[in-house]
């Protein structure tokens, strides 16, 4: 349990007053970060009905004996942040099923190692693959069948990657998020797959920040990158080359 949550629990022991007031206070137990299933009860059940955010990290990831994953109360989720170890993060989608229509942030992230190791999947099933309300989605060393569905509402976007992603699996999740406003991405893209003479309009894009990137990517030919829009590619080993 964090030393925020361990403080208020402190606070809720001093008198009987004290007690009364911080338990009732249901906002002060919305913000969970706790590693232990028992306290982490006692903060769901204080929280009462407002949405939530819920981080969860292990050293050895999501497992599907893990209690945390039984009491996720998904129609409550209003930010999700899950940092874990790459062996059971593959288990994720299976204990994450049902919709979470408040959702509004996700960051999953795990330790990035060599490309022939690969990145674990993350499926399009998690949340039954409807994020239509997220507006921030950050994916860090895991792999993932974009686009999901419905992510009309999305506005920032971040992949780090070990291993390229196809150009048209890209394109086709960017034509899919019409209210994109900022992305950043760590990962080569592959030229196999793409559709040549294809253009997507990412019509309220404000930051591009791409990295391991060069003049000749199969992103950006496609791309028609708004007037006032930033845009910065790093080729690898090298400062920026590009901006606008």
């Amino acid at each position: 349990m964090c030393d925020r949550d361990q403080d208020l629990i402190t606070l809720t022991h001093v008198c009987r007053a004290w007690r009364v007031t911080f338990i009732s206070q249901s906002f002060l137990w919305a913000d969970i970060d706790c590693v232990d299933p028992d306290k982490t009860r006692v903060c769901f059940k204080r929280s009462k009905s407002p949405p939530i955010s819920l981080s969860l990290h292990g050293t050895e990831g999501l497992s599907p004996s893990d209690p945390f994953v039984r009491i996720i109360p998904h129609a409550r989720l209003k930010s999700l942040s899950v940092t874990g170890a790459r062996g059971n993060l593959n288990n994720i989608t299976a204990h994450l099923p049902r919709p979470a229509p408040l959702l509004q942030d996700m960051s999953i992230y795990v330790p990035c190692v060599s490309q022939q190791v690969g990145n674990p999947v993350l499926t399009p099933t998690l949340f039954g693959g409807d994020l239509s309300s997220l507006r921030k989605l950050h994916l860090g060393c895991v792999c993932t069948g974009l686009p999901w569905r419905n992510m009309v509402n999305l506005t920032s976007f971040v992949l780090i990657r070990t291993s390229p992603i196809p150009a048209r699996q890209l394109l086709d999740f960017l034509e899919g998020v019409p209210h994109l406003r900022e992305v950043e991405l760590q990962s080569k893209v592959s030229t196999p797959g793409a559709q040549y003479g294809r253009l997507v309009s990412p019509a309220y894009l404000k930051r591009m920040y791409a990295i391991d990137g060069d003049s000749s990517s199969p992103l950006l030919d496609p791309l028609l990158i708004p007037v006032g829009a930033h845009l910065t590619i790093v080729m690898e080993l090298s400062t920026p080359q590009s901006s606008r």
